[in-house]
């Protein structure tokens, strides 16, 4: 009587627990909803495709082209160009420069002009003011930097400065990517690891709950150890599920990286 009232309250927790799951797994799938700004009929959940296995060996090869490719890197990489092209611009200022300047124009008045032959004010010809009041002229300027030459070798070194604060930016922004792709690869070898221990251990509990069943089937075994056997085989099942998806959920980052 006892072993069947501990499996009916054991029955009565399971299904509270079914209930609970089900409530928490229609919460997430509304949030889901609502970062994604759609109704549910919108969209459907897919299992992940759980057949391929991202294994890579973290070589020097392929952490450079990682690197190399990363946007954060490229970045860095113009701004470091961008310091040393203005370094040249810098230097440029040291030297003389000539500027040829050269101007045609005319000039032209709508205010009438007096005439003593008639004595009277006409109106100014168009073409006739144009033709006469022409002039052109040209100049050829020269400018040489005596008095800020100071000046200008500041300029340099401050601008030989910047060159080496991008190079550090950039040694930087390499290290922290370079740590970010070895933390990754490090959590996908532990998720595998973790993945396989815990197989091992839902086949440990498999086997004792399979036993279990048979003993409480034959009445050697009562409602509490059987119970126990369960919740560890049900426990581990549970881990394995959890070990599977956050493995291939770190592949799945770790693919994108490279």
């Amino acid at each position: 009587m006892n072993n069947i009232l501990a499996l009916q309250a054991q029955l009565a927790k399971d299904s509270l627990t079914q209930i609970e799951t089900r409530n928490r797994r229609q919460t997430s799938e509304l949030e889901l909803s609502q970062l994604m700004n759609y109704n549910e009929n919108q969209y459907r959940l897919l299992p992940p495709d759980t057949s391929f296995t991202f294994d890579l060996n973290l070589t020097d090869e392929n952490l450079k082209h990682a690197v190399s490719g990363n946007p954060e890197m490229k970045v860095t990489e113009l701004k470091r160009q961008i310091a040393l092209k203005t370094v040249d611009l810098a230097k440029s200022e040291r030297y003389p420069t000539i500027s040829l300047i050269g101007v045609l124009a005319t000039d032209f008045s709508s205010i009438p002009q007096y005439d003593p032959s008639s004595q009277r004010y006409v109106p100014r010809n168009f073409f006739f003011q144009t033709k006469f009041n022409f002039y052109q002229y040209f100049g050829l300027n020269v400018n040489v930097p005596i008095f800020n030459a100071v000046y200008n070798v500041n300029k340099i070194k401050k601008e030989k400065i910047n060159v080496d604060k991008a190079a550090l930016e950039m040694e930087m922004a390499k290290q922290d990517i370079e740590k970010t792709y070895k933390s990754v690869m490090l959590d996908v070898s532990s998720a595998k690891n973790q993945y396989v221990a815990v197989r091992k251990v839902r086949e440990a509990t498999k086997g004792q709950f399979e036993a279990a069943k048979l003993k409480f089937e034959l009445g050697a075994e009562s409602g509490i150890d059987f119970d126990k056997s369960l919740m560890d085989f049900e426990q581990s099942e549970f881990q394995v599920v959890q070990a599977k998806y956050d493995m291939i959920f770190k592949e799945y980052i770790l693919q994108y990286l490279f």
